[in-house]
């Protein structure tokens, strides 16, 4: 059975603002560098009118897989997390490939104005295809899928530009 993580966060930015950092990329790249556990990079990095598409990788931290499937592991897996956001709306989805391991994710995201700015909102749901291990997996990864995103939330307010 998936499992699905939300994490929200209120910003002091308009929806517009918090888009136009995203079409900045080096605030993405500071985003990408936020957890020092992960060694990632920004693969692409796409701006039109429409849309901001967002393609980073990184290797998977050894600690965020359970001790078993890590003894099992040939190597230490990567995950690629390909954004794409709405500037009209927005909203946006994002897929997460994370290879070596038999799992497969993916996030509805959101900027939802509030009074002060606005509400960013992750809705991740998270699948593992290895039946015994599946809830294993899932709970682990949800929690270092959720700590990232909140290590990233608090650069939204403190960048620089877009205010």
């Amino acid at each position: 059975m998936p499992t699905t993580v939300t994490e929200s966060v209120d910003l002091r930015r308009t929806p517009a603002q918090v888009l136009e950092l995203l079409a900045d990329q080096g605030f993405v790249e500071r985003r990408t560098a936020v957890n020092p556990s992960m060694t990632g990079r920004v693969r692409r990095h796409t701006v039109t009118s429409g849309e901001v598409h967002i393609e980073t990788t990184a290797a998977l931290p050894a600690d965020w897989l359970p001790a078993r499937v890590r003894a099992a592991a040939e190597a230490l897996p990567t995950i690629t997390r390909t954004e794409r956001w709405d500037r009209a709306s927005g909203s946006g989805t994002t897929t997460f490939d994370i290879s070596g391991v038999p799992a497969a994710a993916s996030a509805v995201m959101t900027l939802a104005a509030t009074a002060d700015g606005c509400r960013m909102t992750h809705i991740v749901r998270l699948s593992v295809s290895v039946p015994l291990v599946a809830g294993l997996i899932e709970r682990a990864l949800a929690g270092q899928v959720a700590a990232a995103l909140r290590a990233e939330f608090p650069l939204y307010d403190r960048a620089e530009g877009a205010e």
